[in-house]
């Protein structure tokens, strides 16, 4: 999490938006985030997929677990064990993190 009493630290901060993240990410990974949230049960790829944007957001530091889990249909214990798996596929899956790493490269984080 970033120390706000630094003035650059702040800037970035304030900068980032995950619902243009989310916009983003549906053209790299061509997928619909709505669905995501409203599909009770998603595909291995989907699931994927939205486990890494997940883990995106969260890795900012910009939001609570909470916050996160609204806007993924989650709870906040969930994000927890989402992160933890989307960490383990970025280290397995080269594609995966190729896509990930050109939509964190469109923000400061």
């Amino acid at each position: 999490m970033p120390e706000l009493s630094l003035p650059q630290q702040r800037q970035v901060a304030k900068a980032f938006d995950p619902i243009s993240y989310l916009h983003r990410a549906e053209q790299i990974f061509e997928c619909d985030i709505e669905h995501f949230v409203h599909t009770k049960r998603l595909s291995g790829a989907e699931k994927e997929i939205r486990d890494i944007l997940l883990y995106g957001i969260w890795r900012t530091g910009q939001l609570k677990n909470e916050q996160i889990g609204n806007l993924f249909g989650l709870s906040y214990s969930g994000v927890s064990h989402v992160v933890k798996s989307a960490k383990l596929n970025l280290k397995k899956r080269r594609l995966l993190r190729t896509k990930f790493d050109q939509l964190n490269s469109l923000f400061k984080l």
